[in-house]
């Protein structure tokens, strides 16, 4: 049977990552996927891996790589920066090989890409309906800005410091609607039909931008993104599979 000789550890938190642990474990049960929400909304990957289910800090990444002896680092976090740039400081520190893989998504052509917020405005300013929003600048921008605050809507991670920025411009506690780090798709469409949400703004750097355009997918709500996206980095789970199969004589 034709095998990898490499020990390689990745970090699960896209359905791609995912997919790319399943295929190479039918090459190599010296496979260990570390799985956390912290990471991104992933399924589990499948096949003769080991699981590490918890998300893992500076002193942990480093515990598995001396237990276990990993050459390769396969970075599969998603729009989670942090965590990022902590997978590719210990591959750096340990000299080993790191590979940052893309999503394959594209935004929902609905979504109308805004290069400056007075789009947005113009987008508004003659409409009516709920209108959900991300974070407390966007509410103030809005509401400096002649929209009626009695029909914003604000998503926010559960940050202190933002909560007491949208209580201090005013918002009401019953337009916060508070969540984790993460968001579904199945969520955030629960959240649209609840509210009868009509217009909806995400952050350019938004996390998760692959799950709230599937919400929008199956909606009818107009969404609004804030800027133009960045191009994000790495390369595709098929680019890593060839390398792979190239370096090791795979088929």
């Amino acid at each position: 049977m034709e095998s990898i000789d490499s020990k390689i550890m990745a970090f699960v938190g896209t359905k791609e990552c995912a997919g790319l642990v399943t295929e190479l474990s039918k090459y190599t049960d010296k496979l260990y996927a570390a799985v956390s929400d912290s990471y991104g909304r992933a399924p589990l990957p499948g096949g003769n891996i080991t699981i590490i289910s918890s998300k893992l800090d500076d002193d942990g990444i480093q515990r598995w790589i001396d237990r276990t002896g990993v050459e390769m680092l396969i970075d599969g976090t998603g729009d989670v920066p942090d965590e990022s740039a902590r997978i590719l400081t210990k591959a750096e520190e340990n000299d080993l090989e790191y590979l940052r893989l893309k999503r394959d998504f594209t935004l929902d052509r609905s979504i109308k890409i805004c290069e400056s917020r007075d789009e947005i405005i113009s987008g508004l300013r003659y409409t009516s309906g709920i209108i959900l929003t991300e974070g407390a600048d966007m509410y103030v921008f809005l509401t400096e800005n002649g929209i009626d605050k009695s029909r914003i809507i604000v998503m926010t991670e559960p940050d202190p410091d933002e909560m007491t920025s949208l209580i201090d411009a005013g918002c009401s506690r019953k337009q916060i609607i508070s969540f984790g780090f993460n968001i579904s798709s199945r969520f955030l469409l629960s959240v649209f039909e609840e509210i009868d949400v009509r217009y909806y703004i995400i952050g350019k750097n938004s996390r998760c931008m692959s799950e709230k355009s599937e919400a929008l997918r199956h909606s009818d709500v107009n969404a609004f993104l804030d800027g133009i996206p960045e191009e994000e980095t790495g390369i595709t789970v098929r680019e890593i599979l060839q390398l792979i199969r190239e370096r090791f004589g795979l088929r």
